[in-house]
């Protein structure tokens, strides 16, 4: 019985990694300069459910969120997202240029923003071809098929293999088409989500301003004051829904 089991917990790790891969594989495109493959996204994610917000010292406070993400992307490595909903408006631009990505982060309701330089370590596991190191920290378990309104899906949970790590995300990713459509996150510290794709358009027009950052008559602060800044934000608009208890 034990080796059976052992046996049908690698296959089922197995057949993970290789959705996984088969998915990643297919957007690694939007991040390299052969031209090959997916040349451009467009999509948008709504992201619903609810948690806690970590207050310094003091505590925390409860959060109900209901977001959407409006994500555009193009070859090679430039990215853009649209944040909007209960908790504050935001936009994050994002450029690469090897071996640093550079981000601007914009706040309308503050008029605020900055810019941040990111190690381009973030997308190196978009741009192999050999991700064993991704994988390498995280257990990977092929759950079964689920349908979905957009089809059959894989279901497909990720974990750390560290054990004081409870956290885990379970992702939904098409058969046959490999396409990432909803994620299920579960964390015993922040609290529990569901993100959803609404929307994914592949191969089409986005004009090349969307990626260039509109700050005229915006303040720039430092990378220091975005995390004050961002949670004021937050607690604005949570004390205005009403959320705080």
């Amino acid at each position: 019985m034990l080796i059976a089991s052992c046996a049908f917990s690698q296959q089922a790790s197995e057949k993970a990694k290789q959705i996984m891969e088969r998915t990643l594989q297919k957007y690694s495109a939007l991040f390299k300069e052969d031209g090959k493959g997916i040349k451009s996204m467009a999509s948008r994610l709504s992201i619903k459910g609810g948690g806690q917000m970590k207050m310094g010292s003091s505590g925390s406070m409860p959060l109900d969120i209901d977001m959407a993400i409006d994500i555009y992307a193009a070859q090679p490595q430039r990215l853009r997202f649209d944040i909007s909903g209960n908790l504050g408006n935001a936009q994050l631009i994002v450029i690469g240029n090897k071996p640093i990505l550079t981000a601007t982060m914009i706040l309308p309701i503050t008029k605020q923003f900055t810019t941040l330089s990111l190690s381009g370590k973030l997308t190196e596991p978009m741009l192999t071809d050999n991700r064993e190191a991704v994988w390498k920290g995280t257990i990977l378990t092929y759950i079964g098929m689920e349908n979905l309104k957009e089809g059959k899906a894989h279901k497909i949970n990720l974990r750390s293999t560290k054990p004081s790590d409870k956290s885990s995300v379970t992702v939904y990713v098409l058969d046959k088409k490999w396409d990432p459509i909803r994620f299920d996150i579960n964390d015993p510290k922040s609290g529990n989500y569901t993100i959803e794709v609404e929307k994914l358009e592949l191969n089409v027009s986005i004009p090349g301003e969307k990626f260039e950052p509109d700050i005229k008559g915006y303040t720039r602060i430092s990378t220091q004051q975005l995390g004050t800044v961002i949670m004021m934000q937050i607690m604005a608009a949570t004390m205005q829904g009403g959320q705080v208890r």
